[in-house]
């Protein structure tokens, strides 16, 4: 089998960028040879193609657990790749099902990180990129890209250059960057850094070997800490599922959010909507009994104030309706007096 020399990748590069139909982004670009490149390994022959070896190995790869979006990430990049020998076969999509997201709690996203505790390099890297992923959200491919240039300590920024090209600021904390009792940015790289080889030194997380960081290695790293913890499931998107779900339990417009996940479509953000939806339901069941839970009573209304208020009309009102609909029921049963009737007046402003 010949495999792909280098003047061939550099050909298939420009093409990515300046012919494809989207005009690829540079961390697309990798990320396709990448894949690529994944599969040459698996005996794949790129330049005499037999696409029969490819469905064999997407076979082994669903045999083994790997969702139908994750054999979609090698249908793109085989696809982009054939265009580009002009060859007139194309594969199709495999469909795709939404699954229920599931969201780690504070307390496990805590002591995921903690796993991490020796005064090590190692552990320091491994630390600090659980921590990272807490912090920002960001997705594998874009942390695993950070550079020094992405990151502004004045103004206390991290621009990102997600899907597509589409660049995006995240704000970070001053504990984040600085912080001197808690896993910090500044502390990993004046105290805890690998040296990087001169190609890699740009990076930010830098691995033993000298070059950075790989979404294997995350992978690795995460799921790890996830077993010691009892999570087995969690998985790097895990910790962005976290960030975004966080930021609408805080209040924060879905709007926003949007932005800071670098999600094209609102649709795509609007699945967390159902994490707090479901935090609200279980707050309304623990009503149940007015005169049972009358000491407590207030409490549970400031607990559904809360996660009303981020569902306000501004922000998402089809879930805002949802959720009027919801309390409009639970008044009917119920009966509270004014003084006490369910939300508090949240949406009678």
């Amino acid at each position: 089998m010949k495999k792909v020399d280098p003047e061939t990748w550099a050909a298939f590069r420009r093409y990515c960028r300046t012919k494809h139909p989207r005009q690829l982004s540079p961390v697309t670009i990798k990320e396709t040879i990448r894949k690529l490149e994944h599969l040459e390994r698996k005996g794949v022959d790129l330049i005499n193609f037999d696409p029969e070896i490819v469905y064999e190995i997407f076979e082994e790869k669903l045999d083994d657990g790997v969702s139908n979006s994750g054999i979609n990430q090698y249908v793109k990049s085989l696809n982009r790749w054939l265009a580009f020998r002009n060859t007139n076969y194309k594969f199709n999509r495999y469909k795709e099902h939404d699954k229920p997201i599931r969201i780690p709690t504070l307390k496990e996203m805590g002591d995921m990180i903690k796993v991490y505790d020796k005064r090590n390099r190692e552990h320091r890297l491994k630390r600090f990129l659980l921590t990272t992923l807490y912090h920002t959200g960001l997705r594998p491919m874009e942390i695993c890209s950070l550079t020094f240039g992405d990151i502004d300590w004045v103004r206390k920024v991290i621009t990102v250059c997600g899907k597509g090209g589409k660049y995006r600021i995240i704000p970070v904390s001053e504990t984040f960057l600085f912080g001197k009792t808690y896993p910090s940015l500044n502390n990993y790289l004046v105290n805890w850094r690998y040296k990087p080889l001169p190609n890699h030194r740009n990076y930010v997380f830098i691995k033993r070997n000298g070059k950075r960081v790989t979404q294997d290695y995350l992978r690795k790293t995460v799921k790890y800490a996830a077993r010691q913890v009892g999570i087995e499931w969690v998985n790097p998107y895990s910790f962005r599922h976290f960030f975004a779900t966080n930021l609408l339990r805080n209040k924060v417009n879905i709007r926003v959010v949007q932005e800071l996940m670098g999600h094209s479509d609102i649709k795509t953000t609007a699945r967390y909507l159902h994490v707090v939806e479901t935090d609200l339901r279980n707050a309304i069941s623990k009503l149940d009994n007015p005169i049972k839970f009358k000491g407590g009573l207030q409490s549970k209304l400031n607990h559904l104030y809360t996660h009303c208020n981020a569902l306000s009309d501004k922000n998402y009102g089809p879930a805002r309706d949802d959720i009027l609909n919801k309390i409009s029921i639970c008044k009917t049963y119920h009966g509270f007096p004014p003084s006490m009737q369910i939300g508090g007046g949240v949406f009678d402003r």
